[in-house]
């Protein structure tokens, strides 16, 4: 699903609220010694033109313009947490996941930015159980739904598919507590009984 996805394609770094204080943390400077460029009064840029697309400009007294990369910001971490956290499917939570450790092999992260991501995704690996264990049941409701499709598409006439329908519904009870679920089998069986009075 996230296949050639970059986290940085989820986490738009220039929608961040960056702070100077985030960026004293990540350049390592004194935030005393640390000021946005300011564009000329002639200038049109736009106020955070300092925020590039996969870097971030900043001015250090005596030192000059330096770039830096979001991911040494403290907020670059609160939004992947965020993005996690904020994930209740555990196949979308397992490729996030996946995403982020790529990320870190990838790019080059802080000691400390690194060792706090590596504890959240421990902690979100343990949460990717948790939630395969809430979502077995559904899971299994689906895979038997899923089964059905062929069943019902494959019914040449009214008559068969009444019969499947009938099967279908003295086998339900067990998902019961799954509607939309039901209701998504019963949607094809009214896919395929329009299809064939169109024939």
């Amino acid at each position: 699903m996230m296949n050639n996805k970059r986290l940085i394609d989820l986490i738009e770094p220039r929608t961040l609220n960056i702070t100077l204080s985030d960026i004293a943390q990540g350049v390592r400077r004194p935030i005393e010694q640390l000021y946005f460029p300011r564009p000329k009064p002639e200038d049109e840029t736009p106020e955070d033109a300092w925020k590039w697309a996969a870097l971030f400009l900043i001015v250090v007294s005596g030192e000059g313009g330096r770039f830096g990369s979001y991911r040494s910001l403290p907020c670059w971490l609160e939004a992947v947490k965020e993005l996690l956290s904020n994930c209740d499917n555990w196949r979308v939570l397992e490729e996030l996941i996946l995403l982020v450790e790529s990320d870190l092999e990838t790019y080059r992260y802080s000691e400390i930015q690194r060792e706090r991501l590596r504890d959240y995704l421990d902690e979100q690996k343990y949460r990717v159980k948790d939630l395969k264990e809430q979502n077995a049941g559904l899971d299994s409701a689906w895979e038997w739904a899923k089964g059905w499709v062929p069943v019902l598409k494959s019914c040449l006439n009214e008559e068969s598919l009444n019969i499947a329908l009938q099967l279908y519904k003295s086998q339900k009870s067990q998902f019961e507590e799954y509607p939309e679920v039901l209701e998504w089998v019963l949607q094809i069986g009214r896919e395929q009984r329009a299809s064939l009075r169109s024939l």
